[in-house]
């Protein structure tokens, strides 16, 4: 009994090993989560809040705290004598401690659009980081039908050499009644040799990718992993356009706009308020030599006028760049047009080659059979009879990477577009 649970015990294991699959959209998701850059999307966020509450003080009263004590070599004085009057003159020492609040009540418009263009910052670098990690897509893509096509070569190689050792067994059969020779059979065994070398290099090769592939999704999948084979996708030449870098050059122009505001804005009056409290020697009244409390009160209008000299040279410099990023925009949607042709171009002629390559591989089989007829037979040499197999298998190897060639196609397709 207790061998009994052993083997039990071993048979779940060794099945949770090699039961194990894994799919392009795994991988895909998993390289996302596992690449560096992904914290910088929490760092935005953060940034983007830290800078809004900075401009949220610009609201909030500015409260400042002097002290001063001054010694001057003279003081005012009134040459004049008044009877019955003595007017002293202030000593030459002063000092006393002031506390100024000043509040902000209108700024233009400023601190609102300063927001604005913080937020859009935000969204903006966020759609650049989208754009990078989206590149991430593509490596998936190419490691993941790297491998499907390895994958597809060693199953056809695998029927290859199945093929040459039913082959094999029957030159033997054909060696013992007379009909072939030793040289017959060694054309089978080189052949098979060859076949193993290549199963051999496949594997290696698919090891390779499978190990870069580990790399970058952060699991190890090169053992006991199961590659499934990607779904078959659905394309039209209707399909648009979604890709990021759309939304980052257009998020880019809106900001510049915002900062187009900015910059009228800062053409506009300030108006503030602010209170004075202090105690000082003298105070406001300068003929009093002696520690007073006083304060005073009122609003301030301010207004930069300097800010006219550059603001329409900062408003075209800005539309400048706007114009840029717009023909940028128009040269990346060319470009994705270009490649959505070419794509759809692709698709539509492996999609003919694969209705020619199963009627080769139809035909090929054919011959494959009526030359081992004639090998029996005495009336084909086993040399053109290896022929016969392998440029089989040559349209069987065809056909495979034709399959995962479309099949990679139409996810460059689906990329190219962000399907």
């Amino acid at each position: 009994m207790k061998h009994f649970f052993i083997v039990l015990l071993t048979v779940v294991v060794w099945s949770g090993v090699k039961g194990q699959t894994i799919s392009i959209e795994d991988c895909q998701s998993m390289a996302k989560e596992n690449y560096p850059q992904i914290l910088q999307y929490g760092l935005i966020d953060k940034s983007a809040t830290f800078k809004t509450e900075i401009l949220n003080t610009n609201y909030l009263p500015q409260i400042s705290l002097s002290a001063k004590y001054t010694y001057q070599s003279d003081v005012t004085s009134i040459p004049i004598t008044i009877p019955g009057m003595t007017i002293s003159p202030p000593g030459k020492d002063q000092y006393g401690v002031t506390l100024m609040v000043e509040q902000l009540i209108w700024d233009g418009g400023s601190t609102n659009i300063q927001k604005k263009i913080s937020k859009e910052q935000a969204f903006v670098d966020k759609r650049r980081l989208d754009s990078d990690i989206y590149l991430l897509r593509e490596r998936v893509n190419e490691l993941y039908f790297g491998i499907k096509l390895l994958e597809s070569q060693i199953n056809v190689n695998s029927t290859l050499i199945k093929d040459l050792e039913r082959s094999r067994t029957d030159i033997k059969t054909l060696i013992s009644n007379g009909m072939a020779n030793l040289s017959d059979l060694n054309l089978f065994e080189a052949e098979f040799i060859a076949a193993k070398q290549k199963e051999s290099d496949l594997k290696n090769i698919k090891s390779g990718f499978a190990k870069m592939l580990s790399a970058m999704i952060g699991k190890n999948v090169c053992e006991g992993y199961e590659f499934v084979m990607p779904e078959d996708l659905k394309i039209s030449g209707d399909d648009q356009n979604m890709r990021f870098e759309i939304d980052w050059m257009d998020s880019q122009i809106s900001n510049l706009e915002n900062q187009k505001r900015l910059i009228s804005s800062k053409s506009l009056p300030k108006l503030g308020a602010f209170i004075q409290l202090g105690y000082s020697k003298p105070g406001l009244n300068m003929l009093k030599d002696e520690l007073n409390e006083y304060y005073y009160a009122g609003a301030r209008l301010t207004w930069n006028i300097g800010s006219f000299y550059t603001k329409k040279r900062e408003t075209s410099l800005i539309r400048i760049n706007q114009q840029s990023i717009e023909n940028q925009k128009q040269i990346f949607q060319y470009n994705i047009n270009l490649k959505k042709s070419q794509h759809l171009s692709d698709i539509a002629r492996l999609e003919a080659t694969l209705v020619d390559d199963a009627t080769l591989i139809r035909l090929r089989e054919d011959i494959v059979n009526a030359s081992k007829i004639k090998v029996e037979s005495g009336v084909c040499s086993i040399s053109d009879y290896i022929k016969d197999i392998n440029k089989l298998d040559l349209a069987r190897q065809s056909k495979a990477s034709h399959q995962i060639e479309l099949l990679k196609i139409k996810y460059q397709y689906s990329f190219n577009l962000n399907k």
